[in-house]
């Protein structure tokens, strides 16, 4: 995938538009878009911006590692998790572990 390919499913699974994602950069609608339609890549600084804003490494909107790559609904399923309390993780996690061991047991 090319950064803008990544760039863009980052975005719809963290529910932000691109216009909105231009304002936060405090950069051009079109430079935005050219990111997502025409094959721009950012500067290195601007990259660790869009990597804060959208909480993943520069190394996951770059395909760094191809293993680093989540589907959206990997990406939504972490961003969902990450706003669980400490104890609801917990429930989460047992419920995670059971299910891995019923699978295993098939």
């Amino acid at each position: 995938m090319e950064f803008g390919e990544v760039l863009l499913q980052t975005l719809e699974a963290k529910g932000i538009s691109q216009k909105e994602m231009a304002a936060k950069l405090k950069i051009p609608f079109s430079t935005m878009n050219g990111y997502i339609t025409r094959g721009y890549e950012p500067d290195y600084a601007l990259l660790k911006k869009i990597a804060s804003i959208l909480d993943v490494t520069p190394d996951y909107l770059l395909e760094f590692k191809p293993s680093s790559v989540m589907s959206k609904d990997e990406l939504l399923l972490l961003n969902q998790y990450r706003e669980l309390s400490d104890s609801q993780r917990e429930v989460v996690s047992e419920q995670v572990k059971f299910m891995v061991s019923q699978n295993n047991k098939k």
